[in-house]
């Protein structure tokens, strides 16, 4: 029997908790039918009918309210986890925000949260599949050190985007909500993006291109999937 992922059992868990696909599915940042297909692998993987369906109503069987018992502090502790490592890996992560004028995007700090509710103007609904790149960033510290960042909308079918700079360094970027952003020390740049779905993956590749840290607006940049050079 094949293993579940840890993003399959989270999905799962949306749903039993919130009773719901639409709002699990908004929740994690993915489509519906997207998230369906993952429970729908879930329990085929492990031979038990973990939810029960009606056209009005999603609620989870026994074998389902059992595994959700066991299963839910374990993910509240992995969160917690995650969260310290966010805290110590430095003041340069980033926060998105929107107010309708000219400074959507900045760099805020001091780590990534929830990105429920984060819009973008003017809004964009990336394909799925595709990453739309708002901002791609090279900054000075107060010390002198060198960073970079990324802030991104990705399709509603993305769960995963592992970035390579210009350097050939490896990259993996926080996703949630639709949004993916990254931080990285040096004054490199994005060079490709590889994005996981249901499918499978993708990749886009990006130009090199120089930005200013004081403008706060990217994008978009990029090509299709698999593609050549995008734009700056």
């Amino acid at each position: 029997m094949p293993r579940p992922t840890l993003n399959d059992l989270a999905a799962f868990a949306a749903v039993a908790e919130h009773r719901s696909f639409r709002k699990a599915a908004d929740s994690l940042g993915v489509s519906r039918s997207a998230l369906s297909h993952t429970l729908l692998g879930l329990e085929k993987n492990l031979g038990v009918r973990l939810l029960n369906r009606t056209t009005r109503s999603v609620a989870p069987t026994d074998a389902g309210a059992q595994l959700l018992a066991r299963l839910d502090p374990v993910l509240r502790d992995l969160d917690a986890a995650l969260d310290m490592l966010a805290e110590a890996r430095g003041p340069f992560t980033v926060l998105v925000y929107s107010n309708g004028a000219t400074d959507d995007f900045c760099t805020l700090g001091p780590s990534f949260r929830n990105a429920s509710g984060w819009t973008a103007s003017p809004p964009v609904r990336p394909a799925d599949g595709t990453l739309f790149l708002w901002t791609d960033h090279t900054a000075t510290a107060a010390d002198g050190s060198a960073y970079g960042w990324m802030v991104a909308q990705v399709g509603p079918d993305v769960s995963d985007t592992d970035l390579t700079l210009d350097d050939g360094s490896a990259v993996t970027a926080t996703v949630s909500h639709g949004w993916a952003v990254a931080w990285w020390p040096g004054t490199h740049h994005l060079a490709a993006a590889q994005l996981t779905t249901p499918g499978g993956t993708t990749t886009q590749r990006f130009a090199k291109y120089p930005c200013d840290v004081d403008s706060c607006h990217g994008g978009p940049h990029g090509s299709a999937p698999g593609g050549g050079a995008g734009g700056g």
